[in-house]
């Protein structure tokens, strides 16, 4: 599963009179990650829940192969941690746009990618570390 999008800049996203969904339900309480002094495998997790802040620098947790072109340490996403086995739920209405299993030390694991088109805006949304059972119910280009 292998796409490259290299672009200088993008355009801001227009999300005016657009209702999204919850992608997991997040409890009252849940940890903020910190990994801008790169991951400790031996932190203490305060919660089974969790959420990896966007636009941080990651230092050493790019290492992996797939990350070799270009180096960054920049965390180009959000992520949402929940235990083993939680449903994980399209954010708006789309289609599978490339499911598989990136299986390289480092990488996502079962991923889905999923497309989503508002306000004349097309959007991806890279959902990883699944369950290889969850990848079967779905085909690329299923609706959502």
């Amino acid at each position: 599963m292998k796409h490259t999008l290299k672009r200088d800049s993008y355009a801001p996203l227009r999300v005016e009179g657009v209702t999204f969904k919850p992608v997991i339900r997040l409890p009252q309480t849940y940890e903020v990650y910190d990994f801008s002094e790169g991951y400790d495998p031996e932190r203490t997790l305060t919660s089974p829940y969790g959420i990896g802040r966007y636009n941080e620098r990651r230092p050493g947790m790019y290492l992996g192969e797939q990350f070799s072109e270009g180096r960054r340490d920049i965390h180009v996403g959000i992520d949402i941690a929940a235990p083993a086995g939680e449903a994980v739920y399209a954010f708006y209405a789309g289609s599978i746009f490339k499911l598989g299993d990136n299986a390289l030390p480092y990488d996502y694991g079962p991923t889905i990618i999923t497309r989503h088109r508002w306000l004349d805006q097309e959007v991806f949304a890279l959902h990883g570390h699944l369950s290889r059972g969850s990848l079967s119910r779905w085909s690329e280009r299923g609706a959502l």
